[in-house]
């Protein structure tokens, strides 16, 4: 055995000499390469859903028609992952001290798909547009644009002035700029073709094609050269559109496409057996939580910090995210998607706790009989010298993720004497006839932010918005609402960061609300595109969002001895 062990160590002496003397001749020729991206090659993704509204002044009728616009238009400016503003078209811009007037400078050399010059009277075209009583767009946003005032200062200059200071202004800056000599024919304007989806996008439109009965099914785009920013290594992107996941995820399998977005929780399980696959997981900017009446004049429990507090920390929040939703959420902390630049990295996660929310319930003179028996109907607090009973009606929107989620929180609320029931309802219906009007007791919502990168929470949660506004739970705090106001009227991003961290340790503190999760979106990309990255998604389109640094072909190419 010894004999053995000096052999192997002689031998590999010996190897390592005869390399030591190979590298004296060698090593002066040996050539190192490495890969890098490289322009071309193609990129195909299946998109569950088709095209509305291919006219990008018209209100996107789904992820379909925005994950188009994406690619195709652009903007004077644009966000980054980050929810951050960065030049596009605009090669700078300025706001004023008081916040009303903004200032936006064209870049040079700017060119449409058609080769045409893109020019400051193609901004003031498309803004007159967007002004105009005629265009149907999404509620308030006409107000808005007929209260600013368009000027132009030079042949690369505008400026537009606001009637009061509104923060939040610079998100409308991403409207699609519009090319005059196109869309100057009112009948251009609302008939799409290949021919007029002309646009400043990294991708021009090659062919959109349709079936027998006039159904888009897929459309062909190829990169626009004179595009004014980082012009992206893939050259050709095809976009087929499929009516279910079960269609797109068995493309997907048969090779037919490169990438699915928006992957339900079954298809992530197929596509996750797929060794060629990558999944890429990211924050959507919505959440879901438990919004209660604190206007409901029959119910004064809501109106209660500790009891508001004490209903949060009664849920198991972890065996719901593993049982009901498979991992596929973030927990919720706070009501600013994190991830961006509002976010306050300080807040902390909310965690079961039955002692506390027991102690806290009992402190707000809620107490359980000492006759109920725990698992019992029964087994109810009451409020102190009074015969109220802790119940009330929960609504639930009608599917099963929902349900599911609502079924747990019962059961949590239950082990410390709380009553709910359930009563499901459409989506539509649970938010339009109940939550509006103000019929409710306690909801269980989603709310989304996907229209705006700005993470105003102001028609949410300022007082002003209690009556006739989205304050839906009637939740009105003096001090809450000044640092909204603040953060509104403030263009500095760092000011408003400030007054955004308050009010989010202001929220925790009050807990107007129980926030319960952020849903993921899950995008599976095959293997041989590379470099894909996702940061946090205020919409599914934003996952284009780094596409200029995706790549599906490489060059080979020396690094030195």
């Amino acid at each position: 055995m010894r004999l053995i062990r000096i052999q192997l160590i002689l031998a590999a002496i010996g190897i390592a000499s005869v390399l030591g003397l190979l590298s004296l001749y060698s090593g002066s020729d040996t050539v190192v390469t490495e890969e890098l991206p490289a322009s071309g090659g193609s990129f195909v993704e299946g998109i569950i859903g088709r095209p509305q509204q291919l006219s990008p002044l018209f209100p996107a009728q789904n992820d379909a028609d925005r994950d188009i616009r994406r690619l195709v238009y652009a903007g004077l400016i644009k966000f980054d992952e980050r929810g951050l503003p960065t030049a596009d078209l605009a090669e700078s811009w300025a706001v004023s001290a008081d916040g009303l007037s903004y200032s936006f400078v064209l870049r040079n050399d700017l060119r449409w798909h058609d080769n045409q010059a893109i020019t400051i009277d193609d901004v003031v075209f498309t803004l007159q547009l967007l002004q105009s009583e005629d265009l149907p767009l999404a509620e308030g946003l006409g107000e808005l644009w007929q209260s600013v005032t368009v000027k132009k200062i030079n042949e690369n200059t505008l400026k537009l002035t606001l009637a009061e200071p509104f923060a939040p202004f610079l998100d409308y800056m991403t409207f699609a700029v519009l090319p005059k000599h196109i869309y100057e024919s009112s009948t251009a304007l609302g008939t799409i073709t290949a021919d007029t989806m002309i646009g400043a996008g990294p991708f021009r439109v090659r062919t959109i094609n349709r079936n027998e009965n006039d159904v888009i099914t897929d459309i062909l785009l190829t990169t626009h050269p004179t595009y004014q920013g980082t012009l992206p290594y893939i050259s050709q992107v095809r976009l087929i559109f499929f009516d279910n996941e079960t269609t797109a995820v068995t493309a997907y399998q048969n090779g037919q496409i490169d990438a699915i977005g928006g992957v339900s929780p079954a298809g992530h399980a197929q596509l996750a057996a797929d060794l060629n696959t990558n999944l890429f997981n990211s924050r959507m900017s919505e959440y879901s939580m438990l919004l209660f009446n604190q206007q409901e004049e029959t119910l004064s429990f809501f109106e209660s910090r500790r009891v508001r507090r004490a209903l949060g920390l009664a849920i198991n929040r972890e065996r719901i995210l593993r049982n009901v939703l498979a991992g596929n959420a973030f927990i919720a902390t706070g009501p600013i998607l994190p991830g961006t630049w509002a976010y306050d990295e300080g807040l902390i996660r909310m965690e079961q706790d039955l002692n506390e929310a027991n102690d806290l319930l009992v402190a707000a003179g809620w107490r359980i009989p000492e006759t109920a028996i725990p698992g019992t109907v029964d087994y109810v607090r009451q409020k102190d010298g009074e015969d109220e009973l802790f119940e009330f009606e929960l609504l639930v929107p009608d599917n099963e993720v929902s349900k599911a989620i609502a079924a747990e929180i019962i059961n949590s609320w239950g082990q410390i004497g709380v009553r709910a029931t359930i009563t499901i309802l459409p989506a539509d219906e649970l938010v339009r006839r109940r939550v509006e009007p103000r019929n409710f007791q306690a909801a269980l919502i989603n709310f989304s932010f996907s229209d705006t990168p700005d993470p105003d929470p102001y028609p949410f949660w300022h007082q002003t918005q209690v009556e006739g506004g989205q304050n839906y739970s009637g939740y009105s705090d003096r001090r809450m609402s000044e640092m909204l106001e603040q953060a509104r009227i403030t263009p500095s991003i760092q000011a408003r960061k400030v007054f955004y961290a308050e009010f989010q340790q202001r929220f925790q503190a009050q807990t107007p609300a129980i926030l319960l999760f952020h849903p993921l979106y899950t995008y599976a990309v095959r293997d041989s595109i590379q470099n894909v990255q996702m940061g946090t998604l205020l919409q599914p389109a934003d996952r284009f969002t780094t596409f200029s640094r995706w790549y599906a072909q490489t060059r080979t190419v020396e690094v030195g001895n």
